[in-house]
């Protein structure tokens, strides 16, 4: 029995000391010139490996035989992508000016032709009239009290009117037809084709409403739950965040995603449960006490829960982008809000048009239908429509 003991005694002490017999070899081996026969320990060996090229017992072939160290994986830099410009309002309504004078005149004028103080003079209200009725009855001789709009409808006309007026010499003059002064927007005729338009509209007579319709609680949580469920991790995290933060702000997709970190502060008297939340750039602001800001509580639905999706969204963005940008919303380090609203507007319009996406009722929706589903809410529980037109409402689901 003694005997049997100190047998297994010896044997798994042997067995403790091979690993570091193999290590004590191999630091030999690599000590010694290559030529030297080194015999390891009888153990088990790895896979062999190809075998190394001769070389001579030199100091620095002794350092050839180690292994080449890896190179560090290259970091990739988010390369900076330029702000796209914001055109000015000349810009914007030049377009339409631009229509008028080439279907006047016959020609093609380019994109960037500033037409002159004479030639904007020139300018008739039955120019204005009789190619606006073209435009919407696709006829410049079309009776507006008889036909009903085909192309267009008033907000379209109204909006033309205003863009041509911005560029009329004496805009802020009402047309005289007799002397042929003023501003030609300003007419009678003018006044006539958008009055005959709003009544065909009242009648449902005409082109159809392209308006979007308020998206339903029920709509809303299955979009979340599809963000949530994105492949692409960052994306999804980004839209829910900044969809629930629309639907408390009682926003647009345009306010969104310019919310920026310094209008994001605690709420003083319960920090631990609530914070601030300020839109200073939504264009029914024009002062500064237009915009106080709006306290956000938390809810028990993290559908609708603003806290938890914007809390997590923060943690994941700025694990990616710890670069200074200001923008809360900026989704794949982007630092322009234009670009930031074209990829959360098509990936909401993707998700409400796909197949599998179920809606509850007929009608078209888009970047808006949030805002209105807030807004609905509001009215419903009391709010006044100047209270929701300067987003002065906390809709606490």
């Amino acid at each position: 029995m003694t005997t049997r003991r100190n047998r297994s005694r010896r044997s798994h002490h042997q067995k403790q000391q091979q690993p570091h017999a193999v290590v004590n070899a191999f630091a030999e081996a690599f000590a010694q010139p290559p030529s030297a026969d080194v015999v390891l320990p009888d153990v088990a060996q790895p896979l062999s490996e190809p075998p190394q090229p001769a070389t001579t017992a030199t100091a620095a072939n002794q350092v050839a035989l180690m292994p080449p160290p890896i190179p560090p994986p290259a970091t990739t830099i988010q390369p900076h992508r330029q702000p796209r410009r914001i055109l000015s309002l000349a810009e914007k309504y030049h377009a339409p000016l631009r229509h008028l004078m080439s279907w006047r005149d016959g020609l093609t004028y380019e994109k960037n032709y500033q037409f002159s103080s004479d030639e904007l003079q020139n300018i008739t209200a039955q120019d204005i009239y009789r190619w606006a009725k073209f435009r919407v009855y696709g006829d410049p001789d079309a009776e507006e009290g008889v036909c009903p709009p085909i192309h267009y409808r008033v907000n379209s006309v109204l909006g033309w009117k205003r863009a041509i007026s911005y560029s009329m010499p004496n805009n802020n003059m009402q047309w005289n037809e007799v002397a042929k002064v003023g501003n030609p927007t300003r007419s009678q005729q003018m006044a006539r084709l958008i009055r005959h338009m709003k009544r065909f509209q009242t009648q449902r007579r005409g082109r159809e409403p392209q308006a979007r319709r308020l998206l339903t609680p029920a709509e809303f949580e299955r979009l979340i739950e599809v963000y949530w469920k994105l492949p692409n991790r960052e994306l999804g995290l980004c839209a829910a965040a900044s969809s629930t933060l629309q639907l408390a702000m009682i926003g647009r997709m345009d306010d969104t995603v310019k919310f920026r970190e310094p209008d994001l502060r605690p709420y003083a008297l319960y920090a631990d449960y609530a914070f601030c939340g300020r839109l200073p750039w939504s264009k029914n602001v024009v002062e500064e006490r237009d915009t106080p800001p709006q306290v956000l509580f938390a809810s028990m639905d993290t559908r609708y829960d603003v806290h938890s999706n914007l809390g997590i969204w923060l943690e994941y963005h700025y694990e990616l982008y710890p670069g200074e940008n200001e923008f809360v919303f900026s989704y794949s380090g982007l630092d322009d809000p234009i670009r930031i609203k074209e990829r959360m507007s098509r990936l909401l319009t993707d998700s409400l048009a796909d197949s599998d996406f179920i809606l509850d009722r007929p009608g078209l929706v888009g970047t808006h239908s949030i805002r209105k589903l807030a807004v609905t809410f509001a009215r419903g529980n009391g709010c006044t429509k100047v209270c929701v037109a300067f987003n002065i409402y906390d809709l606490i689901h």
